[in-house]
């Protein structure tokens, strides 16, 4: 018995079957980043007190399945700078799934330049590295 498929895998054979083998192997990454985008954004969705109609609540899983398109990937591949075991392929899935549950990009935004704020001014000063 071999390794158990991930998500990808099962996407890229799912794809396989309607297009060819090759344009299946471009696109189920992408699949996987949307299919999980969307149930972290449904989630988030979820999980909010406001009242959305139909057209926002589109709006609303739409823009965070386009971040995770757009983050998803460049994550990955730094990550696996960082943490060589961590391959993008594995990665990606639940960096996908984060991105789209995110309530608070503000609050992210914030901590992710605090963090950078540090790292400059510890260079600047001359501290450790």
């Amino acid at each position: 018995m071999g390794d158990p498929q991930d998500i990808v895998s099962v996407l890229i054979a799912i794809i396989a079957i309607i297009v060819s083998k090759e344009v299946a192997y471009l696109l189920g990454p992408y699949a996987a980043i949307i299919v999980l985008a969307c149930a972290g954004a449904s989630l988030a969705l979820s999980g909010t007190e406001d009242d959305l109609n139909y057209g926002r609540a589109i709006i609303y899983i739409g823009v965070r399945v386009m971040l995770a398109i757009v983050l998803t990937v460049a994550i990955a591949e730094l990550l696996e700078n960082v943490i060589p075991w961590a391959k993008p392929r594995y990665t990606l899935v639940p960096l996908a799934f984060a991105i789209g549950w995110i309530k608070d990009y503000g609050g992210v935004m914030g901590w992710f330049g605090s963090v950078i704020n540090r790292f400059v001014n510890r260079r600047v000063d001359g501290g450790p590295q």
